[in-house]
């Protein structure tokens, strides 16, 4: 039981941090987006203000947010599930809880 609450500890952690982080990613895709839209009121064309974009795009930063926010929520429920089961809860338990069928309980015990 108490590696399955670490691990859950330890997700959680990485999820606070990556949502610390996904708070400076939202600032700065907000600071993109302005900018974006600020072109477009002066006429610049979508092909210009890309050739122009001084790093990565709105799309680049937007997928790769949310790629480190599915990550780090997939960790936390893994971890999650992982506990409950070894607190004696059933995968129909866990399954309702987590609102999912209990194969996909059963798939996210297997990683």
């Amino acid at each position: 039981m108490r590696r399955e609450a670490d691990e859950l500890v330890d997700a959680l952690r990485v999820l606070a941090q990556t949502l610390r982080d996904g708070a400076r990613t939202s600032a700065e895709l907000l600071d993109r987006i302005e900018a974006v839209l600020a072109q477009r009121r002066d006429g610049v064309t979508h092909s210009e203000i890309v050739r122009r974009s001084p790093g990565p795009l709105v799309v680049e930063l937007l997928s790769e947010h949310g790629a480190r926010l599915q990550e780090a929520g997939s960790r936390v429920r893994r971890a999650e599930a992982r506990a409950l089961r070894a607190e004696g809860a059933t995968m129909t338990e866990i399954a309702r809880l987590f609102g999912v069928s209990p194969q996909r309980i059963s798939e996210l015990l297997r990683v």
